[in-house]
């Protein structure tokens, strides 16, 4: 990011959706002093997504789609759906 491009602030929509599971991992981990991996892990996965869509919108809107596809390889190899090569 260049000193040129202005500051991007995400849609209102996104940040209430981001607050919300704030919301809910500070409430798990004041009740019962842990998060929840199923919290931990669709926050990161969110926000991957939210950042790569709203990021490919914005600069190059073929992009997306290549993304979208390997994130798709890799998850069938992290799974094992698909071999990956490796033999």
């Amino acid at each position: 990011m260049g000193l040129d491009e202005p500051v991007y602030s995400p849609p209102q929509k996104v940040e209430m959706v981001l607050l919300v599971m704030l919301l809910a991992a500070a409430l798990f981990d004041v009740l019962y002093r842990r998060i929840p991996n199923w919290i931990t892990v669709s926050g990161v996965v969110l926000g991957l997504v939210i950042n790569t869509v709203l990021r490919s919108a914005r600069r190059r809107p073929g992009v997306l789609p290549g993304r979208a596809g390997r994130v798709v390889w890799h998850l069938c190899g992290a799974l094992r759906l698909a071999g990956d090569g490796r033999g």
